[in-house]
């Protein structure tokens, strides 16, 4: 990490419900809907008890987005690619089904790599690595 990413943390800011269509359409253009569509999708993949709920949206410092259920605290994830298990907060789920969608079905690596940045300074950081390496 350089000297400048540790003087100037990247940092997540929850959108209110007003702003989150506003924001979506914005990342994503004429592809929003279909691109939380892909993550709604992703996450019923990884999360088996996950049937559906409401969703926050994040902007990020860097230009990162993501968004996380919040209908409970925390997620078991189990991602059959590389075999991981686990537990993590619901905003920990959110980045991990982002950065699926963006590496594996988008492909669009500047949102992947915003995210991922985001992520390093996760205090969950271990468990999101671990999810999706």
């Amino acid at each position: 990490m350089s000297e400048s990413a540790r003087e100037c943390p990247i940092y997540a800011v929850p959108l209110c419900d007003k702003d989150m269509l506003k924001s979506i359409l914005k990342k994503f253009g004429k592809y929003a809907f279909q691109v939380e569509g892909y993550i709604f999708n992703q996450f019923r993949a990884l999360c088996p008890e996950y049937d559906g709920g409401s969703w926050d949206f994040y902007e990020v410092s860097n230009g990162g987005w993501f968004m996380a259920p919040r209908d409970k605290e925390n997620y078991t994830l189990m991602c059959a690619g590389n075999r991981y298990t686990g537990t993590v907060s619901a905003e920990a789920a959110g980045i991990i089904v982002c950065l699926y969608v963006y590496g594996n079905i988008l492909q669009d690596a500047d949102k992947y790599w915003d995210l991922r940045e985001y992520a390093y300074q996760h205090p969950e950081v271990a468990e999101i690595l671990a999810a999706i390496d």
